[in-house]
């Protein structure tokens, strides 16, 4: 029917590849035609599916762990990526990053940023809120800023400003600021 199999007789698609541990298929371009030599692994065993960088120490800038939900990352052929979710078409010229998550917690979309081990930053979206967070901050998991979803109400926690002021334009509460 067309197929190869190593390591099964019984393949069931064009190249199967079948060993006790870690199927590995090897790209290596070896120099020989002016270009730079570089060897890519791409292989999957029960821990992860991965891309492996061999020619520069054996990096893994590509893993997918086995269960990982549909579209856990998907591009979409506007060049829109979703995490969690499969993009839409966001409209000419428009390229965005879109995340769709449930924690179990009542948080959806959420960003974060990591630096370290605590030093978290983030934004994201409830039921109620757009809200800023932070962890590493002078009490852990605090939103600095929300705005509600329904109402527009701004709300900034002024216990974590720390030796310094709120800035503002225009008006709060109807009064200039």
């Amino acid at each position: 029917a067309g197929r190869l199999g190593l390591g099964t007789s019984t393949p069931v698609v064009n190249l199967h590849v079948v060993t006790g541990n870690t199927p590995t298929l090897r790209l290596e371009q070896n120099g020989s035609s002016g270009f730079t030599a570089q060897t890519w692994d791409v292989a999957g065993n029960e821990a992860n599916f991965f891309v492996r960088d061999v020619t520069n120490g054996s990096a893994l800038p590509f893993r997918s762990r086995p269960g990982a939900p549909t579209s856990s990352i998907d591009i979409g052929a506007n060049g829109d990526i979703g995490f969690g979710m499969i993009p839409t078409s966001s409209g000419a010229g428009n390229k965005e990053l879109k995340v769709k998550s449930d924690d179990g917690a009542g948080k959806y979309g959420q960003f974060t940023f990591v630096r370290g081990v605590n030093d978290v930053f983030g934004i994201g979206v409830d039921n109620t809120n757009f809200y800023i967070f932070g962890y590493d901050l002078p009490a852990a998991d605090q939103n600095v800023f929300t705005i509600n979803r329904t109402t527009g109400v701004v709300t900034i926690n002024t216990s974590l400003v720390v030796n310094g002021d709120i800035n503002c334009t225009g008006n709060i509460n109807g009064a200039a600021c």
